[in-house]
C-alpha cells in the first residue's frame, strides 16, 4: 500500500480534505496499534503506519520524517515499552518540532499502559538506554580489537543518546496535556474524540457521518448478529438509524423488527419456547435486520461529512 496522493504531496487537510493521522508505536505493541489504526479508519481518517505504508529498503529514518510532515497529526501509542524505543522517541520529538511551524499540527499522547504515569518511569527508562550504551560501548571496543569499521554502532549509538536526552520533551507533554487511554475497550470511544478533534482544528464537520464510519457501524451491527449478541445490535441499531437515515418509514420498521426480536427472545427464556421453534421466527427477523442495516448503509440520507 502506497501513500495516498495528497500525503505524497504532503498537503494539509482543509475542510474538503480526508485528515491524515501518523501512528507511531512499539513493534511488541502490534496487536493493539493495528486494531487502533482500524478503528481511527472506521472514523473517517487516512492512517499511515510502517506495517502498510513503509517499503522494501526504504530508509525509516526518512520514512519517519515523511510521514510526520505529511500528517495532520501524529498519534503516540506510549507505553514502558515505546518510551524505551528510539524510534517513538524520534517521531514524537520531529511532530514536537513540527508543531512549532504550524500551529495545526498536533502530538497526540494515547497511554496503553498506566505505568508511563509513574512518577519513576524517566529513571527507568533512562537506566534501560545506560545499559543498552554499556553494552555498545563493550561491542564497540571488541570491534576496535578487530578492526572493524563502527558505522553501525556509532549511529545506534547516537540514536540511544538522542532518545536519552529527548525523554524529558515527551514525558513533559505526556504529562502537561490531555493523554488519551488506549485499551481494547476504548478503541472505538478514543478513535472517535482523536477524529473529531482533528477535524475541528480544519474546520471540518463530526467523524459520525463519515461514510466509512457508516460502514463501521453497520459491520458491529452485523457482527452482533451473526454472533448472537442480540442485545448488543438492538440497543445500537436505533441509534444508527435516527443518526444515518431521514426516511421515518425505516425507524419504524427497525422498531417493529427490534420489538419482534426482543419477544422472540423472552418467549424463549420465559416461555419455554423450544430453540428450534425460535429460530424458526427468529431467523426472518433477523434477515429483515440486515437488509435494514444494509439499506441505511448504501443510502444514508445524512449529509457526508466535509
Amino acid at each position: 500500500m502506497t501513500f495516498p496522493q495528497r500525503v505524497r504531496q504532503s498537503a494539509p487537510a482543509g475542510p474538503g480534505k480526508v485528515p491524515v493521522v501518523f501512528l507511531s508505536y512499539s513493534h511488541g505493541e502490534s496487536q493493539i496499534a493495528h486494531a487502533f489504526r482500524d478503528a481511527l479508519a472506521a472514523c473517517g481518517l487516512d492512517i499511515l503506519i510502517d506495517r502498510d505504508h513503509l517499503q522494501p529498503s526504504e530508509d525509516i529514518v526518512e520514512f519517519a520524517r515523511r510521514s510526520v510532515r505529511a500528517a495532520d497529526a501524529t498519534v503516540c501509542l506510549l507505553s514502558p515499552a515505546s518510551l524505551s524505543s528510539a524510534w517513538v522517541i524520534f517521531e514524537a520529538v520531529t511532530t514536537l518540532n513540527k508543531e512549532h511551524a504550524d500551529p495545526a499540527a498536533r502530538l497526540i499522547a494515547c497511554a496503553t499502559d498506566d505505568a508511563v504515569f509513574r512518577e519513576e518511569i524517566r529513571i527507568d527508562v533512562t537506566r534501560s538506554i545506560d545499559d543498552r550504551v554499556a553494552a555498545l560501548n563493550q561491542r564497540i571496543g571488541e570491534y576496535l580489537a578487530k578492526q572493524l569499521d563502527l558505522n553501525d554502532l556509532s549511529v545506534e549509538r547516537s540514536r540511544l543518546l538522542s532518545m536519552r536526552a529527548n525523554l524529558g520533551d515527551v514525558l513533559y507533554r505526556l504529562r502537561n496535556s490531555l493523554t488519551l487511554i488506549v485499551t481494547s475497550e476504548t478503541l472505538a470511544e478514543t478513535a472517535a474524540r482523536i477524529a473529531d478533534h482533528i477535524r475541528a482544528t480544519r474546520g471540518q464537520s463530526p467523524s459520525r457521518t463519515d461514510p466509512r464510519d457508516i460502514r463501521a457501524r453497520a459491520e458491529e451491527l452485523r457482527r452482533y448478529l451473526f454472533d448472537g449478541r442480540t442485545d448488543d445490535a438492538l440497543d445500537r441499531l436505533l441509534d444508527y438509524v435516527r443518526e444515518f437515515s431521514e426516511l421515518p418509514e425505516r425507524l419504524r420498521e427497525a422498531i417493529l423488527l427490534a420489538n419482534t426480536l426482543r419477544r422472540i427472545d423472552r418467549a424463549e427464556q420465559d416461555k419455554g419456547l423450544n430453540f428450534n421453534e425460535a429460530e424458526v421466527s427468529r431467523q426472518p427477523t433477523i434477515r429483515g435486520l440486515l437488509k435494514l442495516i444494509d439499506d441505511v448503509e448504501v443510502h444514508p440520507q445524512l449529509p457526508m461529512a466535509s
